[in-house]
């Protein structure tokens, strides 16, 4: 078996075995005796000289490489949640350990001084609290709940968060305390935001925030209680946050592999047009995209996507994208091991790896069927063959966890993706020229505002369409199924395309 492949395989091993352990609980004992049997497989084969067997064990290792990382590390976290009293009210110091969202509320992530592990606090909008602020806090603690379906207990877990406490006292005791790289950051973000939302009006100025900068917590969207009227009345309560899950145009909202792939082209494009070289053009995308996810904070989401499009990049510029692919697959196994609850728990991740695949695979086959479009329109038929490509590979986990299909994702996509990157632009330059000159800031907000509302017009007509999204749940054994004949079907397309799939 070529090297190529045997590496391949093993990054699958690593995964295959975190997968497992998330799912089997094995004692220490049974780990080593299995960890015993492979390297014995491996020394036999060896003197053997069976070389299949030799890879076969291989992989044997590397699966329990995988499984031992998750296990490991799911061992620390209950240690670490089982330090915190939950359902108790006590007092005590902390510091923020990270970038306070604000909504309805302020959602406040702090570390304990007396144990490892954070805690998420909601807090009322004012007084505001900063990163790095000291805190003595005062409440009750408790486990993060588990509803309708969704376990927020562990969804918090894989960031380190072990409980929740929901309007406690709170006295501020100093400033400044963490990382001024990071508060630097943090600053000039809030300052970005802030200009975004002194020069454009409601909602558009929440929305192109979700866009910039991942938050949606200013977005309209509809309270418990509006869901449960709607309900009663047989009808669906649809504000900006429904009508955008309903059409299919989520990921514009959330900095995703996505996010980050189709910004990619569209800035290469901007370099070529400025007399760039095409590989001068590719570096000074990845620079705007590393830029642009340093100013929203680096979140680590964020960098996680960055990396995937930053690999899918220098994919594109091999061009070779079964080489390329491994390099995502590295990365996407490096990230897992680190941290291993990714994985099954991180919806995120999983989106973001599955897009950029998508991306290198299908979206020359999309492009192929936009040939129709003019020979000026080749960077938009690029951008809509990749964003048709991701939907495709990331269509099957949607519905798997959100429980419901975008009928129209397609053609909301096709009209709407086109303009993101140069909306992304164009809303950067706005908020720094609102720190700047605002002759110059009320001159750009003309067309970022024209660009807003034409978005928000389409989310709106496209979710309100009849049947834009049903309710379809599927079973796990479905959604492996679906990418098993989808890793068919793209094998045999590119077969047809003389392009290796994953080296085969």
């Amino acid at each position: 078996m070529a090297g190529s492949k045997i590496f391949l395989y093993s990054c699958f091993a690593v995964c295959a075995g975190t997968l497992a352990a998330s799912f089997f609980k094995t004692i220490s004992s049974v780990v080593l005796f299995y960890w015993v049997i492979a390297i014995f497989l491996v020394l036999f084969s060896i003197l053997a000289k069976k070389s299949a067997l030799a890879v076969a064990a291989v992989f044997l290792i590397f699966f329990a490489v995988g499984f031992w990382r998750f296990e490991t590390i799911w061992d620390t976290m209950l240690a670490d949640e089982s330090r915190f009293p939950n359902g108790r009210e006590l007092e005590f110091s902390g510091t923020v350990a990270d970038e306070v969202k604000t909504g309805e509320n302020q959602k406040i992530t702090v570390k304990p001084d007396l144990w490892p592990g954070r805690i998420l606090i909601s807090a009322d909008l004012y007084p505001e609290y900063r990163y790095g602020d000291r805190l003595r806090i005062s409440g009750s603690l408790q486990e993060p709940p588990v509803f309708d379906g969704f376990d927020y207990k562990i969804y918090l877990a894989k960031s380190g968060i072990y409980s929740v406490m929901n309007g406690p006292k709170i006295k501020r005791l100093g400033e400044n305390v963490g990382s001024p790289f990071l508060a630097g950051l943090f600053r000039v973000k809030s300052n970005l935001r802030q200009r975004l939302y002194e020069i454009l009006p409601y909602p558009h100025n929440a929305l192109l925030a979700g866009i910039l900068f991942g938050d949606q917590g200013d977005m309209p969207r509809c309270s418990t209680k509006e869901i449960e009227s709607a309900k009663e009345s047989q009808e669906a309560c649809l504000k900006l946050t429904e009508e955008f899950n309903v059409s299919g145009l989520r990921h514009l909202t959330a900095v995703s592999g996505m996010h980050i792939a189709i910004m990619v082209p569209v800035l290469t494009g901007l370099g070529l047009v400025a007399g760039l070289w095409r590989s001068q053009a590719g570096a000074f995308a990845i620079v705007i995209v590393w830029l642009f996810i340093a100013a929203i904070g680096l979140p680590a989401s964020a960098v996680r996507a960055g990396v995937m499009g930053t690999l899918m990049m220098a994919v594109q510029t091999l061009g070779r994208p079964a080489n390329g692919s491994r390099l995502v697959i590295l990365a996407a196994v490096l990230m897992v091991l680190q941290n291993p609850l990714l994985l099954r728990f991180d919806v995120g991740f999983q989106l973001s790896f599955l897009a950029v695949m998508g991306m290198i695979y299908l979206s020359p086959v999309f492009s192929g069927l936009l040939g129709f479009l003019p020979d000026w329109a080749g960077e938009l038929r690029s951008v809509l063959g990749q964003t048709l490509a991701a939907q495709v590979f990331t269509l099957p986990i949607l519905i798997f966890n959100f429980g419901y299909i975008s009928l129209y994702a397609p053609l909301a996509n096709i009209l709407a993706v086109p303009i993101i990157s140069v909306l992304t632009l164009l809303g950067f330059l706005l908020a720094a020229a609102g720190l700047v000159s605002g002759g110059l800031s009320w001159i750009i907000s003309l067309p970022t505002w024209l660009l807003v509302d034409y978005l928000l017009r389409i989310t709106k007509i496209v979710s309100h369409l009849p049947y834009a999204a049903l309710n379809f749940h599927i079973h796990w054994l479905i959604l492996v199924l679906f990418y098993v004949l989808l890793w068919v079907l793209v094998l045999r397309l590119n077969v047809w395309r003389r392009v290796r799939f994953l080296g085969f």
